[in-house]
């Protein structure tokens, strides 16, 4: 028999070890913090981006 599929099923399911542990491990407020920080980071592209508009 072929052994990648037996190979690619151990790499998803260690994966899906490390993701499930990565996410145990946060804490929910730092996921809030994370979420405002990449908000502000959009609005101040989109502020950027219509300047850039409105100047050509």
């Amino acid at each position: 028999m072929e052994w990648w599929p037996y190979a690619l099923f151990a790499v998803v399911l260690i994966g899906c070890v490390f993701v499930v542990r990565a996410r145990r491990g946060r804490n929910p407020s730092e996921d809030e913090e994370l979420n405002r920080r990449i908000d502000e980071r959009i609005d101040r592209l989109d502020l950027k981006r219509r300047n850039r508009d409105e100047n050509s």
